[in-house]
């Protein structure tokens, strides 16, 4: 629940951007922002009572990365936009900075707190060395659009890894679509076509 709460990101992004960050988006960008939110609630079976909302610690939780996100998308993009250069380079010197920044707090983090972790990471040296690449180029593409286009929008977009992931499982794992997932794709494909509309 939580996990899929943290998804909300979107639908946050383009609410705290409308009011806080003058990135407002048309009303087919919000009914966008909205059925691609939707489709992932939907994928993940989400269920809430009202006595989840009140003491579900997921939840809260949840909300808390998506607010957290949100936010984050946000500041990306100003800090990219602040620096008046071409977008792709803005884009890049934001991205090494945060990157230098993360890994130097983490690394921080481990020595002093959870040093035994340092020879687990040697261990598994090559594994972290291929997940840390493809973290890398998937944060590229996440600074470089956000730097080009609204934030709320380009989260929006990015919900379609729920569509490769369901390919995947289909026919790569040879799993059988529920009808769940069916209405998933539906959702998720309705929200880029009226992006791409809206756009």
């Amino acid at each position: 629940m939580g996990t899929a709460l943290a998804e909300t990101e979107a639908i946050l992004t383009a609410v705290i951007g409308s009011l806080f960050f003058s990135a407002a988006l048309n009303l087919l960008g919000y009914l966008s922002v909205f059925l691609g939110v939707a489709g992932v609630l939907v994928a993940s079976n989400w269920r809430v009572s009202w006595a989840d909302l009140a003491s579900n610690r997921s939840i809260k939780f949840g909300v808390g990365a998506g607010l957290d996100f949100a936010f984050a998308s946000l500041w990306i993009r100003d800090a990219s936009l602040s620096l008046g250069i071409d977008g792709v380079v803005s884009a890049a010197t934001v991205l090494v900075f945060m990157v230098t920044l993360q890994t130097v707090l983490c690394l921080l983090w481990i020595v002093i707190f959870e040093y035994l972790q340092i020879a687990l990471i040697v261990k598994n040296l090559p594994a972290s060395i291929f997940i840390g690449i493809t973290s890398l180029a998937g944060s590229i593409g996440w600074f470089t659009a956000m730097s080009l286009q609204n934030a709320a929008c380009v989260k929006t977009l990015g919900q379609t890894e729920f569509l490769v992931t369901i390919a995947i499982a289909t026919f790569y794992f040879s799993e059988k679509i529920s009808g769940r997932e069916l209405m998933d794709i539906a959702l998720i494909g309705s929200s880029i076509l009226v992006l791409l509309w809206a756009s």
